[in-house]
């Protein structure tokens, strides 16, 4: 039974790390709306005016 406990403490543990790294990285970026007039540069992380 103790053995048991232990697996199952040490699984919810971990849980919350192992899903933070499997979420972390640019393959999982964030869709991000600019407002009306602006496009999302993806270089610099900002929205900026769109030209032309």
């Amino acid at each position: 039974m103790k053995i048991k406990t232990l697996f199952a403490c040490t699984a919810l543990c971990l849980s919350p790390g192992l899903a933070f790294a499997m979420c972390s990285g640019e393959a999982h970026a964030a869709a991000i709306s600019c407002a009306d007039g602006l496009v999302f540069v993806g270089a610099t992380n900002t929205c900026e005016p769109v030209s032309g």
